[in-house]
């Protein structure tokens, strides 16, 4: 991502012969949706317009530079397949500096990025493709299933109430493997009488097609 947030996808394994893709550039309305502060453009650049205690934004603002795109704009993007897929559409999902809302567009057809409201209740901290879905995580570990804006179908978004991460697990991360969804975290024992207290890594899996899916410790 550049200094005007424009987005191109490079496989960094696969040599000089490898295609260059191009995603669509951020608009007001994906910075409005990602930034806590007002963000504008002015004269082509980005400008961040932080508030003071009374919620007046700084008129001038400040430039936001290469190194602060992520914190304000796009902080992950999630492929539904493989770039080099033959022919194959595929959708690109971005998790937004600080919001409740993703952003899809279907590679190589949108010209612009459509919001998405996850419904969840605090911000989106994780973004996992899984059985054909993507899967919105926000810091709380709840869940939010989005379907991709694929063959031009409107976006939806439905919340998995029942799938809380398991108690007194902490450092979440999530990955899918094999049609999986997994939680990988540490649990933390604490002993009062030595005043210390210990770690231990755990992984946890659930399947999303079960009825009632819920976590399995290996």
């Amino acid at each position: 991502m550049d200094e005007v947030a424009s987005v191109t996808l490079l496989n960094l394994f696969a040599g000089a012969r490898a295609p260059r893709v191009e995603l669509p550039p951020a608009g007001e309305h994906i910075a409005a949706a990602s930034s806590l502060e007002r963000v504008s453009r002015v004269h082509g650049q980005w400008v961040l317009h932080p508030t003071n205690g009374y919620r007046d934004a700084d008129a001038a603002g400040k430039a936001i530079k290469l190194e602060d795109m992520r914190d304000v704009f796009f902080r992950e993007i999630v492929l539904s397949a493989p770039p080099d897929a033959a022919g194959r559409e595929y959708v690109a999902m971005v998790l937004l500096g600080c919001s409740t809302e993703v952003a899809f567009c279907r590679v190589g057809v949108d010209s612009a990025w459509t919001l998405l409201d996850t419904k969840l209740e605090f911000f989106v901290g994780s973004i996992i493709h899984c059985q054909d879905k993507f899967l919105a995580i926000d810091s709380t570990g709840e869940i939010s299933v989005c379907s991709s804006n694929a063959a031009g179908a409107t976006p939806t978004a439905t919340l998995l109430p029942s799938l809380s991460p398991p108690a007194a697990l902490c450092h979440r991360s999530y990955l899918e493997s094999n049609g999986e969804l997994h939680i990988v975290g540490a649990m933390v024992s604490t002993f009062h009488e030595t005043q210390s207290f210990t770690y231990s890594n755990v992984i946890y899996k659930c399947n999303l097609h079960d009825r009632t899916s819920e976590w399995f410790r290996y």
